[in-house]
């Protein structure tokens, strides 16, 4: 049973959701790092630390074997091609096209606090 799971971290303009591609994605407390690439030496090696709000993070590390295995998408886009409902007056830029996608595959969940879940995504997938 794979759980899919869609957020960003900031709102859209007029403070919901942001949509991308037409898929809504929740604001949620994300933070990441480590996410550079040089084409030299070691490859990427990202961290992200999530909001264990509610228990989110708690909830999905006991039932899914600590998120080993799992893959991580990351989608960056510049705001200004966002699908046109997350701006007041519509985006005559907005392009499903531009974007660059990057996948990671979770090698463990190195610490988990009330406050927030580490997680280590290893070899890109």
């Amino acid at each position: 049973m794979a759980i899919v799971i869609f957020f960003c971290n900031e709102a859209n303009e007029k403070g919901e959701a942001v949509t991308w591609q037409g898929r809504k994605y929740d604001v949620y407390p994300i933070e990441g790092s480590g996410f550079e690439m040089n084409g030299k030496g070691a490859a990427a090696r990202p961290s992200l630390k999530v909001s264990n709000l509610y228990g989110m993070v708690t909830g999905m590390v006991e039932d899914l074997q600590s998120l080993a295995g799992a893959t991580v998408i990351r989608r960056k886009v510049y705001a200004r091609f966002l699908d046109a409902v997350n701006f007041h007056s519509g985006n005559q830029e907005a392009d499903p096209e531009q974007e660059s996608v990057s996948r990671w595959v979770i090698e463990q969940c190195s610490e988990l606090t009330s406050v927030s879940g580490d997680i280590c995504p290893g070899n890109a997938d």
